[in-house]
């Protein structure tokens, strides 16, 4: 059977030391943990002009703030209904 050539490049990788698979592993989340916070943090500024650009946005932090806001999501959904 005829044996495969491998290019040069490969030939030198075998003759090296090799990253260990954990520490590449290791280096995976952190970067997918970097970036997940990042993204986010890069969402923040869109947000404050959308938040600042709408008339009615005072009104969600006076009721955020309020004490009558049981948050009880079931009173909300069941007080309408008619037995």
């Amino acid at each position: 059977m005829r044996e495969i050539k491998m290019p040069a490049f490969m030939k030198d990788a075998r003759n090296t030391k090799a990253h260990s698979m954990w520490r590449e592993m290791a280096i995976f989340i952190l970067l997918y943990v970097i970036s997940i916070f990042v993204e986010a943090m890069a969402m923040v500024p869109g947000l404050l002009v959308y938040i600042a650009s709408r008339p009615d946005a005072a009104s969600w932090f006076e009721r955020a703030g309020s004490s009558d806001v049981t948050g009880d999501i079931e009173s909300e959904l069941f007080s309408n209904r008619q037995l």
